[in-house]
């Protein structure tokens, strides 16, 4: 619990030399890695839906946000998922608060630093029209092979001690965000990465869409 409650959670947002800040045209703020830094990323974040013009593949598509493997000159494959505002009502609500991209982003941070598997974000990005919030996205790491909802069902539906490991495996990771006062705030099956090593083997590569994540200060 010590080593949790001395992490700055704001670093990723303040940090100059490892993360860095770009104000945009039409009310854009954008974060991103310096490890990361480059023209393709750079004019990314600068026109984030253009990223959804010619996806490699769509993950989720709906009213309230969309999401995409896409190519970054660069940079490769990676996961962007933008967050719609469902009119007034839902703008108004975000007046005061980050966006569901800068909440996701800094709550990857932090599990990050926790050594508690998330895809990396690479950017987050956020647009507002006097100070409504419009539109955010965050950029991450691709995970390279990734199951989907139903791939991972029918192959956990094939062996009782495959779904058994599995289950250890994502309840160990809970228990270490428990322990350090954490909790994800929307898990389901949909938010949890995984990938197959052959047959016989699934592997747990991360909590996803961490937007809801809480912090406590005792677990």
């Amino acid at each position: 619990m010590s080593r949790f409650r001395s992490l700055d959670t704001g670093l990723c947002f303040s940090d100059r030399a490892n993360f860095h800040r770009s104000a945009l045209p039409k009310g854009g703020l954008a974060f991103f890695r310096a490890e990361f830094d480059c023209q393709g990323l750079r004019s990314a974040i600068a026109a984030p839906d253009s990223l959804f013009e010619h996806p490699a593949a769509i993950l989720k598509d709906s009213r309230s946000s969309k999401a995409v493997l896409t190519q970054i000159d660069g940079l490769g494959t990676v996961f962007v998922k933008r967050n719609n505002s469902k009119g007034l009502r839902y703008a108004l609500r975000y007046l005061l608060r980050q966006s569901r991209a800068f909440r996701n982003w800094q709550a990857a941070w932090l599990l990050e630093q926790l050594s508690i598997p998330t895809p990396k974000p690479i950017a987050a990005v956020s647009f507002r029209r006097a100070l409504l919030l419009k539109s955010s996205f965050i950029i991450t790491e691709e995970v390279e092979g990734i199951l989907s909802v139903r791939e991972l069902a029918k192959k956990l539906m094939t062996s009782e001690a495959l779904l058994d490991k599995f289950l250890a495996d994502v309840f160990k990771h809970l228990a270490l965000m428990h322990d350090c006062g954490i909790s994800h705030g929307d898990l389901k099956i949909s938010n949890l990465a995984t990938t197959a090593q052959g047959s016989d083997e699934i592997l747990f590569a991360g909590f996803m869409d961490l937007a809801s994540m809480k912090r406590y200060s005792a677990p």
